[in-house]
């Protein structure tokens, strides 16, 4: 009974934290994916390099960690570290919850509903900034890799949507790759960023 409450309240949630809660989040346009399903590992912590849309063609790192409470429930989080290259000491963090429908029909494994908050701090002379992010994602199975195609929205000045697609695979039994694409629109000029990820099993 609770079960079920809770599968009715969850998608609602979401949408109402994406469409009326949401704040803006001035440089925040960019927020790969960072899903890794549930048969793959239950916990896994790992780093991430991607581009920067900021049109000076560098890259940036960030620390991930994804944790399963159940096979349909999940949170991961991340931080991106300063960089090298400049004085500014900004940070930028982020952190999200996903609700799985499992599907499990030939190649399409489940649905994803992912409700994200994302923040960035200590920028030189700008204030903090964070705002609420609401991903779409679809997952599937093409032995050995795993491919997800995802549908996100960040509130910016104007509204930012972004596609994506990652592929997916565990080498070792005991790491993951992940490589992936995300198309940014937006109303200056629509981005297209690749990302690479390297995960530990534990």
């Amino acid at each position: 009974m609770t079960g079920d409450l809770f599968k009715k309240i969850l998608p609602l949630l979401l949408i109402i934290n994406v469409y009326i809660l949401s704040n803006t989040l001035n440089e925040q346009n960019h927020i790969p994916p960072n899903f890794i399903p549930y048969q793959e590992s239950e916990i896994s912590i790992g780093i991430k390099i991607f581009d920067t849309p900021n049109g000076l063609h560098q890259t940036q790192k960030s620390l991930l960690i994804n944790n399963w409470f159940t096979n349909n429930l999940y949170v991961n989080g991340s931080i991106s570290l300063p960089s090298s290259s400049s004085n500014d000491m900004k940070i930028k963090y982020s952190t999200s919850i996903g609700y799985v429908y499992n599907i499990d029909y030939k190649i399409s494994k489940s649905i994803v509903s992912i409700l994200g908050y994302n923040r960035i701090r200590f920028r030189n002379s700008e204030p903090d900034n964070k705002n609420m992010s609401y991903s779409l994602l679809f997952n599937t199975k093409f032995k050995p890799f795993w491919v997800s195609f995802s549908y996100g929205i960040i509130d910016y000045d104007d509204r930012i949507e972004n596609f994506s697609i990652n592929f997916l695979s565990s080498v070792f039994d005991s790491f993951i790759l992940n490589f992936g694409f995300q198309y940014i629109i937006n109303n200056e000029d629509d981005l297209l960023t690749q990302s690479f990820s390297l995960n530990y099993k534990i």
